[in-house]
This record gives structure tokens, sequence and C-alpha cells, in this order.
């Protein structure tokens, strides 16, 4: 073997270990073997592959029960089982290799809704979304991938191997140019080459309630008589919605101009002052 230019020999003990974990002469097929749950029904054979038959003393199952080469995995129920193959040789004593096993069941469904529904979407503040995966199995094999915000949460924390309800939560805060956004979230199991199609739910969209603005015309005066334009605007659908309200004065005094939407609450007080035949008109902000 050569590193870094420099020829060097394992020691007898490192040829010894190599060497026994190399000659266990045991054989499963398939391994790694990925079944859906409620399939048709797959075994996992045990096989030696010693040239000489004399030397195998002994090949069965640990971890399952089963008394044939061939192990049948129940796929209705076998979450939980690891079942390793034993062998026992003349010569080199007993050795073991391990079916990588996993039974899996894709999800009911995969569904998003926001946290906290009661209240409207508000430009700036911060809210959470929430995506449930119902009857997953394994949910260590789970990732669950957002779409909009871009996120992705991993489940390894997860021991159980029979099918549970998994929750993955984004936070997320919106501005004026998110309105109309779509959010979705996605299931992936990870199970290599025999991975299921991964599942989306449907799209989350949201109108978002922007804080009331105040805009302000020319005021105009005829037979004595003020109009004073009350104008506010929201941002609505990407384009800003005006609304107007006109309050008819004819003497001095404080009016208010008040505008509510789901943002909240905003008030203008103008004053108007009569100065001989003038009508004088002071914005207080």
């Amino acid at each position: 073997l050569e590193c870094c230019g420099e020829i060097w020999r394992p020691s007898f003990s490192q040829l010894q270990h190599n060497s026994a974990k190399q000659t266990c002469p045991l054989e499963i097929s398939p391994n790694p073997m990925v079944i859906e749950y409620k399939s048709r029904a797959q075994g996992a054979t045990c096989s030696s592959v010693s040239t000489n038959s004399e030397n195998v003393l002994r090949i069965h199952w640990e971890g399952v029960k089963t008394d044939n080469m061939t192990w049948w995995a129940n796929t209705s129920e076998d979450w939980t089982l690891r079942p390793v193959c034993t062998g026992i040789f003349q010569g080199i004593g007993k050795c073991n290799n391990s079916l990588n096993y996993t039974l899996y069941k894709k999800p009911d469904s995969v569904s998003i809704y926001r946290v906290n529904t009661w209240s409207s979407v508000e430009e700036g503040k911060e809210f959470q979304l929430r995506c449930d995966i119902v009857n997953v199995a394994p949910a260590q094999k789970l990732s669950v991938l957002w779409y909009r915000n871009q996120g992705e949460e991993t489940f390894c924390k997860y021991d159980v191997r029979s099918p549970v309800n998994v929750s993955s939560t984004l936070k997320v805060t919106l501005q004026k140019h998110d309105n109309g956004a779509e959010f979705r979230c996605e299931a992936q199991l990870n199970l290599g080459l025999k991975s299921p199609p991964k599942i989306t739910s449907s799209g989350l969209n949201f109108t978002i309630s922007c804080k009331i603005s105040f805009s302000y015309s020319l005021f105009s005066v005829e037979m004595d008589l003020l109009w004073i334009p009350c104008v506010f605007k929201v941002f609505i659908l990407n384009v800003f919605k005006c609304s107007y309200d006109e309050l008819i004065v004819s003497k001095p005094g404080i009016y208010t101009c008040n505008a509510t939407n789901d943002a909240g609450h905003a008030t203008h007080v103008l004053e108007v002052i009569l100065t001989g035949n003038i009508f004088l008109i002071c914005i207080h902000f």
C-alpha cells in the first residue's frame, strides 16, 4: 500500500484483523431489502459462499422467527425487526451479516395550515406555518421540504420505525411585495433507489393586511362650505386601493379622519380655522 509517497506494510495483527472481517462467507440476498406496507411478501435468503461446503457447520437467522434459510417479511406488521444472518464455520468459528431491512409506509396525507388562524397576516409581522404528515414510517427517514420560503427538516431524532404523525413548522415574515404568495410543504422518504415519490400539500395563499397611509388632496370652498377629503391607501393584491370619505364643514373646529382594516386603526386630526373669510386647514399627525 502507498500513502503520501511512502511504502508501508500493515503489521501481522492488522492483516489478521482485516482478514477476519473479509472472510465471513455469508451472503444475504437481497440486501438492502426495502418493502412497502401491505405490499406483496418478499423474502431474504441467507447462504454460504464458502468454496468448501464441509466447512459449514450451521447457518441460521437471529432476530426473526424462521427455521429456513429464507426469511419472509410480514409487510403488515414487521416494523421493528433487525434480521441477522449467523453462520458457524470450521476454522473461523462464528460470524454474521446483518440485513438492512426497511418496511415503509407512505403518508396518508400531507397538509399545510397557518398556526393561530384567527388573526390576519400583517406585513412585517412574524407568524408560523405548520405541515402535518399523517401516519408515515419510518420517521427517521423522512424529510420535509418547504417551498416559497426555502427550508428543510429531517427527522433523525425519531427512533420509531412504525407509523407516526409528524409535524414541521416554519417561521415566516411577509412584506407588501409578498402579497398572493403561495406556500407548500413536501414529504419525502429517503430510502435510496427505492424511495417512493414525494407527496406535496396543496398550496396556501396569503393576502397581506398592510398598514394604512393617509393622503390629502387640495381642499375646495363653495358657498361657504368646505369639503375635506379623507383619503387612505391600503395595499391589496399588488396595487394600492384608495378609499375616500368627504367631510363637509361650515364652521371652524377639530375634525378627525379615521380608517380601520385588519392590520389596525389609524387616525389623523384636522383643525379648521376661520380667518376673515378664509378657511385654514391644519393637519395634526
